[in-house]
Order: structure tokens, then C-alpha cells, then sequence
């Protein structure tokens, strides 16, 4: 449901209207044609999750890299919303488990 196509997919998909039949062969034939829908919609938005994570946890290191090496306030905005973004695309590590010494304090 977090995708802004989810919602719209699933309506087009239960259009039954269209289908002739019992309600039961309606509801067997937009349940199957709702599976098509969400796994073509899974495939082209979330296909590939593991790898997007991985590469958003080196950028995070880098920067927390660079902070250590080259404290700047710059570096420790964008190393936060890098950081926001990783754990927003479904990490399951926890920020703690990662040391954050930039020497900026806070």
C-alpha cells in the first residue's frame, strides 16, 4: 500500500463488472487477473530491494567515513538524510550498531 499505483491497480483489477458469470467465477477471475496486476507492480517498484539497500549502507559508511576523517556540518546533514533513506528502504541494522563520532557533538 505504500506504492501510489497500489490502490489505483486494485480497483481496475476487481472490476467486475465486465466479467460475465457467477459472482463467484467474477470474483475467482479478478482475483487472478489482481495477481498479474501486483506482481507486475512488485516486479517494476520493489524488484531488487536486498542490493538497493546494500548500495545505500556503503554511501552511509562513506560518509560516516568522511565525518570521522574531515568533520563538516555539510557531511553530518547529508550523512543524516542518507542515513534516513537507508533506514527507510528496509533495513533491518540499527543505526546504533554503527558508530557516529564526527566530532561535530550531538
Amino acid at each position: 500500500m505504500d506504492h501510489p499505483d497500489y490502490l489505483d491497480a486494485v480497483k481496475n483489477a476487481r472490476n467486475c463488472d465486465q466479467i460475465q458469470g457467477t459472482n463467484q467465477f467474477k470474483l475467482a477471475r479478478s482475483l487472478k487477473f489482481l495477481k498479474s496486476v501486483l506482481r507486475n507492480l512488485n516486479k517494476t517498484h520493489f524488484s531488487g530491494i536486498t542490493q538497493q539497500v546494500k548500495e545505500q549502507a556503503a554511501k552511509v559508511s562513506d560518509l560516516q567515513r568522511q565525518l570521522l576523517s574531515q568533520p563538516s556540518a555539510a557531511t553530518a546533514r547529508l550523512e543524516h538524510a542518507e542515513r534516513a533513506k537507508w533506514h527507510d528502504s528496509g533495513s533491518t541494522c540499527k543505526p546504533e550498531s554503527y558508530p557516529l563520532s564526527s566530532g561535530l557533538g550531538g
